[in-house]
């Protein structure tokens, strides 16, 4: 038996326009973005200061947080960091979308 689930994927730049348009209707301040490139070995991905990690991105496919989950979030008291179980691949793409701490 084979069972097939179909997900529409989100795009970010739709995610994004979406919220801004919700920021000039609340007055919020909107997500930002944050792209970085795997190079097979690095496993840590840094949030920009006084920014925290909202949804994570490998390749496109939203990735799922939490321990023996694709990744879990330290903070140092400084920075918010993105720290994978598996280090992406190389080239693979990573998004990260901050929030303002």
């Amino acid at each position: 038996m084979n069972v097939r689930i179909d997900k529409p994927s989100l795009i970010l730049r739709e995610e994004l326009a979406r919220l801004a348009g919700l920021e000039q209707r609340t007055g919020a301040v909107p997500p930002t973005a944050l792209g970085y490139a795997g190079d097979g070995t690095t496993k840590t991905f840094a949030c920009r200061a006084g920014h925290r990690p909202g949804v994570v991105w490998k390749d496109g496919v939203m990735q799922r947080q939490g321990p023996g989950d694709a990744y879990v979030v330290s903070y140092d008291g400084f920075t918010h960091k993105v720290v994978f179980a598996v280090a992406p691949a190389v080239a693979a793409r990573v998004d990260i979308l901050q929030w303002r701490a």
